[in-house]
């Protein structure tokens, strides 16, 4: 076999650990792990034979233990036999005795005594009592010396029980040195080792810590486009923004303003970090130059430079407009208190104009989305819900009536005489009698009523968990309110007729509902309009109770 190779590698492998820059610790490292694995192995040879040595001296010792119980037993049991004759104290003698034959290498003597014992025994049970006594009285010459025999042999097989376990923790407390010492050079070289390699690595850490961070910022930019696609709310994407801004820009505050365009006021939505409480009537458009310019604007702490007048003093603040199409929707302000904020501020400004581009689309597409939605739900000239939102929440409303065992009530309205109203006056003052009487009538309603433009000047009201009787007193305040609107106006006279129904009063399905309160309208119509018609109960035989609807 050729062993050149393999002592050529050896050899070096030698000359490698013997190198002044490998280090001599690594080597008394590695000698010392050999003595580690060395002394563990003859410690466990070692602690073997002597966790042998001590288990046999452990039983030898209560082996001898037992058998001085047993020769006490016996002759307290033989003693109360002879002088009580009770069998109990017989049994006593026999059993113990049996063990004591069984011990009766352990220590000589042991078979006279037995002897004498039984001839005792059969003294006693031949009734002669007098001759047992004195023979049981030779008993306490042979016990002397065999009781001090057990006492010798206990006492050594004491002792060397416990030499062994001294020896044992010896050995244990040994090896446990020579490991510890190990762990602790191990500890040594594995740091040092970790030092080196640290210094080796901060060079090429260094290259790539730039291009990592760029990647992982593009991935939480990535990740915050997704999130805000999703985000059905701004209250969702502005959470979203707090998350992502967090993570990507550690150490500095922020806030995120909404416009109302109403009032030309940013509104925060929300902030993170250490800043300022915001303004309770929120900060005028005027007064910043972000939003004037429709730019990103640093206001710094240096003497001289301009700052908005709605900034604090102690803190330098990025202020970024949010912008599509040049609409602004609101403005983030990236905020740090820190003495070299206004630099922290401008490395922070290309990853903070990003977060304000995409909150900018996200806002323009939920505005756009909710314009989409009202439109789609919304009647145009009255703003009330329009018969395809009807189409599509009356069965739920009817099933949630049902589920919850309520009722479910609704008011057909139709103004009275408006085809003779937008004759005479136009169809302008119709719109607008339209509209105020949309307006009237949700004046009147809670929470969750709903009131929708059935068709042309008919519109519906309806009323979950509402009995028939508050309906028709609901369609009354209804009937007024919508009266009052001709009072100390130049508009001609306004007034409604009102018909009412329930479920399960009046009807059994949504169906029926609609048309008992359409066929009730018909009603206050022949009887003078102006007025409230309910339709007619149904007998108590034949109505569904919300019980028997579930």
């Amino acid at each position: 076999m050729d062993t050149g190779p393999r002592w050529w590698r050896l050899r070096a492998t030698f000359a490698a650990l013997l190198h002044p820059s490998y280090g001599r610790l690594h080597l008394a490292i590695l000698l010392l792990v050999g003595l580690m694995g060395l002394s563990s192995t003859l410690g466990f040879l070692y602690g073997q034979r002597e966790q042998g040595l001590l288990e046999h001296a452990q039983a030898r010792a209560a082996r001898l233990g037992t058998l001085a119980s047993a020769l006490s037993e016996a002759e307290d049991g033989l003693r109360g036999y002879l002088l009580a004759g009770h069998l109990t104290d017989l049994r006593q003698y026999l059993a113990a005795s049996d063990i004591v034959r069984a011990g009766s290498a352990a220590a000589p003597g042991i078979a006279d005594v037995l002897a004498l014992w039984e001839r005792v025994a059969a003294l006693a049970q031949a009734r002669q009592g007098g001759e047992a006594t004195v023979l049981l009285a030779a008993n306490d010459a042979a016990m002397a010396p065999l009781r001090a025999t057990l006492a010798a042999h206990r006492a050594a097989a004491a002792r060397d029980a416990s030499a062994a376990a001294r020896l044992i923790v010896r050995l244990q407390t040994g090896v446990m040195a020579i490991d510890l010492l190990g762990a602790l050079l191990a500890i040594a070289a594995m740091l040092r080792a970790f030092r080196h390699s640290r210094r080796e690595a901060a060079a090429r850490e260094a290259a790539m810590t730039a291009s990592i961070r760029l990647h992982e910022q593009l991935a939480q930019l990535f990740r915050m486009t997704e999130m805000l696609q999703s985000a059905t709310t701004r209250e969702d994407a502005c959470l979203v923004l707090r998350a992502t801004a967090e993570r990507l820009l550690p150490g500095l505050a922020g806030r995120m303003h909404l416009l109302d365009g109403a009032q030309g006021r940013l509104q925060e939505a929300v902030g993170w970090g250490e800043i300022e409480a915001p303004v309770g009537e929120g900060v005028s458009a005027a007064c910043c130059w972000a939003m004037r310019s429709g730019k990103p604007y640093l206001n710094g702490l240096r003497m001289g430079g301009l700052r908005c007048a709605h900034i604090g003093e102690d803190a330098s603040t990025l202020e970024i407009p949010m912008l599509v199409g040049g609409e602004i929707f609101g403005l983030l302000e990236i905020v740090s208190i820190d003495a070299d904020g206004e630099w922290r501020l401008r490395e922070a400004q290309a990853l903070a104009s990003a977060l304000a581009d995409s909150m900018a689309l996200a806002l323009s597409s939920m505005a756009l989305r909710e314009k989409l939605h009202h439109q789609a739900l919304r009647d145009g000239l009255t703003g009330l819900y329009n018969r395809r939102f009807l189409d599509e929440v009356l069965e739920r409303l009817a099933l949630d009536a049902q589920r919850r065992k309520v009722p479910l009530a609704a008011i057909m309205i139709d103004l009275d005489h408006f085809k003779k109203l937008n004759d005479q006056h136009g169809h302008a003052m119709g719109d607008r009698v339209l509209r105020d009487t949309a307006a009237a009538i949700v004046g009147c309603l809670r929470a969750t009523d709903l009131a929708c433009r059935y068709g042309g000047e008919e519109l519906l009201v309806l009323l979950p968990d509402c009995a028939l009787e508050m309906a028709v007193t609901k369609a009354e305040q209804i009937r007024g309110k919508i009266a009052e609107l001709s009072l100390g106006s130049e508009r001609p006279p306004i007034s409604a007729s009102l018909g009412v129904a329930a479920i399960p009063e009046t009807s059994v399905r949504v169906n029926d509902l609609l048309a008992g309160a359409d066929a009730a309208l018909y009603v206050a119509k022949q009887q003078g309009r102006n007025r409230v018609a309910a339709a007619a109960t149904r007998p108590p035989a034949q109505r569904i109770s919300l019980r028997e609807m579930s």
